[in-house]
């Protein structure tokens, strides 16, 4: 399939994965133009993994992809490509209970503008931290308390 479609790739017979609950096919997608980051999407078959979680034996087939190493992708390869902000507000919260208020206050804001891209931290880390996370996700507006 792969031949038909015109895409190169590499087999190779002992890919690592790191993630003991997949067997037989294990892909992943990468690229020269990332550097160090160049896994943009990986996955594989667990025929297992149900099972070993107590479940009956069911076969399974998944995969994760790297949203922002997708977009990072497209820009290296099309420097003109301009993404829009992802996030026009980042609402940062630290603590459970401030969390919590946060994702109340997240569905208020959301409510009252259906437009709004809205997104609140639920990772931990500090102030920082947050707001850093926010910047590089291309926030418009970021605050908390």
């Amino acid at each position: 399939m792969l031949d038909d479609a015109g895409i190169r790739y590499t087999v190779n017979q002992r890919p690592v994965r790191g993630l003991d609950y997949y067997n037989r096919t294990v892909f992943e997608w990468v690229t020269t133009s990332l550097g160090s980051r160049g896994t943009v999407c990986a996955g594989g078959r667990y025929d297992g993994l149900v099972e070993q979680l107590g479940g009956r034996a069911t076969p399974g087939v998944g995969f994760a992809m790297g949203l922002e190493r997708l977009v990072l992708l497209v820009q290296a390869v099309n420097p003109e490509f301009k993404a829009d902000p992802v996030v026009d507000i980042y609402l940062v919260a630290s603590g459970t209970d401030t969390q919590s208020a946060a994702m109340r206050l997240a569905e208020q804001v959301r409510d009252a503008l259906p437009g709004v891209k809205l997104m609140t931290n639920h990772g931990g880390g500090n102030f920082k931290k947050q707001f850093a996370r926010a910047d590089s996700g291309g926030a418009r507006r970021a605050g908390g308390r």
